[in-house]
């Protein structure tokens, strides 16, 4: 029989090769894309970017990430969770069905509408060569056709790069630690590593007085950072370092306590009845809500300009479109409301209060002062709207403030988007460090049966 560390290991090991192939398909360019001419983002785009697991700036061949698979997931989940039937059991093979189906469904619009906001390189013969001798007519569709060539190459292989990455998510999840969230996690730290980078260029610019849109030649990073002073680099580099620990340990904090009450067993000693509780996290629903919340936001956003492409842009729609693109107070106001909506909506998914007190009535087991039955159910459901309460009070907080700042100081940097991707990046962490610990636990008891 194999040792638990070898399982384990080939486990880890199987994760390595799948991120590696998911970051070399993010440098696999879209054909015919301009080289080096990122797409154009909007305030939204940038924060799907950093919430789902897209692509960022790059015109990859992986720009949408799993970007479509996340969105198509939470719809099917809101959907059990709200229309589920009492008797009526959702098989996981059903649920994978409909989430591919949505998959497809999202992806293709989403590919086209990303395609659009590229760059592309012009055909290498001018159309009116091509069909110059041609009756207008006829001239006119085949050019429109030929100059759509490179839009419907891109179209393709975005939408075919996110079907692979939905393929490695599929296999490293029966293979690997981590199924998706560890695609979304390297994702997330390669596009924070450029979203760093990108600032700190952009600062030093602005330090030494380069304009960014002067034609001038191109200066390294280095030669212009050594005519700032000393001091004013190290004072932001600490700055950076101390929001960055403030934020990773919040965070942190927020994945792993928890709020205990005791539990109370009849037929159990004295000795042993104060050992055991029951464990509320403080921060039930994890960084679902902020992933959710994009998701609500992407929906209507990908529907309004793939709509857009056929019927004119009317008052009505520029506005619902203006709504969800986070650079005006009332849509940052709306996201924020939608947060803390489904911060309490998800927590109370994540812990049945009911179904708890249920249990414990039936084993016998109680909290202390409490009745059983809907008396324990109502205990359950406060403390579980309390700690909902904190998370949506730490989590506005941590978003809040950089988003409005962001509008106040008419800012574009996207290190704003910083504290968002802290956290999503935290939750992910501790839900693959515990399901590490699961493996090592469950196959241990493999190796001692």
């Amino acid at each position: 029989m194999r040792k638990t560390g070898e399982i384990l290991y080939d486990r880890i090991k199987f994760s390595v090769i799948i991120c590696l192939v998911y970051l070399l398909g993010k440098d696999v360019p879209v054909p015919l894309v301009g080289t080096g001419l990122p797409p154009k983002q909007n305030d939204i785009l940038s924060f799907l970017s950093g919430a789902l697991g897209a692509g960022g700036q790059r015109a990859s061949l992986f720009s949408l990430g799993l970007q479509p698979y996340i969105a198509a997931s939470i719809f099917v989940q809101l959907y059990i969770s709200l229309f589920k039937k009492q008797d009526k059991d959702y098989s996981q093979a059903g649920i994978f069905r409909a989430s591919v189906f949505l998959t497809v469904l999202f992806a293709l619009p989403m590919a086209i509408l990303h395609a659009r906001t590229l760059t592309m390189l012009p055909m290498p013969t001018p159309a009116a060569v091509l069909f110059g001798g041609l009756q207008p007519a006829a001239a006119s569709v085949l050019t429109i056709l030929y100059d759509a060539i490179p839009y419907i190459v891109a179209t393709v292989s975005l939408f075919t790069g996110t079907l692979f990455t939905m393929h490695l998510a599929g296999r490293n999840e029966t293979y690997g630690i981590g199924g998706q969230s560890l695609l979304i996690f390297v994702n997330m730290l390669d596009n924070l590593k450029d979203r760093i980078l990108l600032t700190g260029r952009t600062l030093i610019e602005q330090a030494t007085g380069k304009n960014p849109n002067a034609q001038q030649p191109d200066e390294s990073i280095g030669g212009m950072a050594a005519r700032i002073p000393t001091g004013t680099i190290v004072t932001f580099i600490l700055w950076m370092l101390v929001l960055l620990f403030i934020i990773t340990a919040v965070s942190l904090l927020m994945e792993n306590a928890e709020v205990h009450i005791p539990i109370h067993h009849i037929l159990v000693t004295e000795v042993r009845r104060d050992r055991d509780y029951l464990s509320i996290r403080l921060n039930p629903s994890g960084s679902m809500p902020v992933m959710y919340v994009m998701s609500v936001f992407s929906f209507p956003y990908y529907f309004l300009a793939f709509l857009n492409l056929f019927v004119p842009v009317g008052p009505a729609m520029e506005a619902a479109s203006r709504l969800l693109m986070l650079d005006r107070p009332m849509s940052v106001f709306l996201y924020l409301v939608l947060l803390v909506m489904l911060t309490y909506a998800l927590a109370g998914l994540s812990v049945n209060a009911d179904d708890i007190a249920e249990s414990l009535q039936k084993q016998n087991d109680y909290i202390l002062g409490t009745h059983p039955g809907d008396a324990t159910a109502d205990r359950i459901r406060k403390s579980v709207h309390a700690t909902a309460f904190l998370s949506a009070f730490v989590t506005v907080l941590l978003l809040g403030i950089p988003m409005i700042a962001r509008l106040v100081l008419h800012d574009a940097s996207s290190l704003y988007m910083l504290p968002m991707s802290i956290m999503i990046l935290s939750g992910i962490y501790v839900q693959i460090h515990r399901e590490v610990q699961a493996v090592k636990l469950a196959e241990g008891y493999k190796e001692f049966l």
